[in-house]
């Protein structure tokens, strides 16, 4: 049996690389997530206790909500690519008062159905297919694991920046000292373009927007069933990267 790869191939751009299937927009992925969700929720409702997906070796979310939602009334998160509420579930444990938030979730239209049908009462998020109009403010922009799967992702950085929030956070973020180059990410049958950005690309196209970088942290991801480094040894070295990374950035 052939070895599996997760990533295969170098591609000067995201639009080079030949698709297949439907990647994250499908039954199966919609399903797999879902199931995640409801055993977090039963977790969460049933014994008290915390999810997995709250004890702090993941994203470094709840705990910015938390700090930046200390002392105000309502707090607005737009999270780019939540899923079906991948960082709203952890945010019921570490906020104090989840009524506070205005949560609002953006993701494809499989995702939003299946996560309305999951939160069918308050406290939930809103999912939207869609951005939200160009006036609304948010406090917070969260966009998780998704900045890579963006064709033109300075556009959308620039886009969202425009709701003017005061922290963007950019968690398990794909992006290290080379030069920026596609690739296609096998995903459970289907085949996915993929960036791997350069991360000084990344910070400035952020601070260009009015932002400074106040945190910076590797993220250890698993993969393939093992935490560790990401597993690209099928890659040229100059294009191999260890470890995902969070960044978070403040208001000027």
């Amino acid at each position: 049996m052939s070895e599996f790869f997760i990533w295969e191939g170098v591609y000067d751009h995201y639009d080079d690389v030949e698709k297949s299937g439907g990647g994250f927009d499908t039954d199966f992925w919609r399903d797999r997530n879902r199931a995640r969700i409801v055993a977090e929720l039963d977790t969460l409702r049933n014994s008290g206790q915390l999810p997995e997906s709250a004890k702090c070796r993941d994203y470094v979310l709840p705990v910015v909500i938390a700090m930046a939602a200390a002392g105000r009334e309502r707090f607005r998160i737009l999270d780019f690519g939540g899923g079906l509420g991948n960082g709203f579930v952890p945010a019921l444990c570490d906020v104090v008062s989840p009524e506070r938030l205005d949560y609002v979730i953006v993701d494809n239209d499989r995702l939003c159905d299946a996560g309305r049908y999951l939160f069918p009462e308050a406290p939930a998020p809103i999912f939207r297919p869609d951005l939200p109009p160009d006036q609304e403010r948010f406090d917070l922009l969260h966009l998780g694991s998704v900045l890579p799967y963006i064709s033109d992702w300075r556009g959308l950085l620039t886009r969202l920046c425009g709701y003017r929030p005061r922290h963007v956070l950019l968690s398990d973020l794909l992006a290290g000292d080379f030069p920026a180059f596609a690739t296609a990410q096998n995903c459970f049958g289907d085949k996915i373009p993929h960036w791997f950005l350069n991360l000084g690309d990344v910070i400035g196209q952020v601070e260009s927007q009015g932002f400074r970088l106040i945190f910076k942290a590797p993220f250890v991801g698993t993969f393939l069933g093992k935490q560790g480094p990401l597993p690209m040894d099928n890659f040229p070295p100059e294009y191999r990267l260890q470890h995902a990374c969070h960044l978070l950035f403040e208001k000027l």
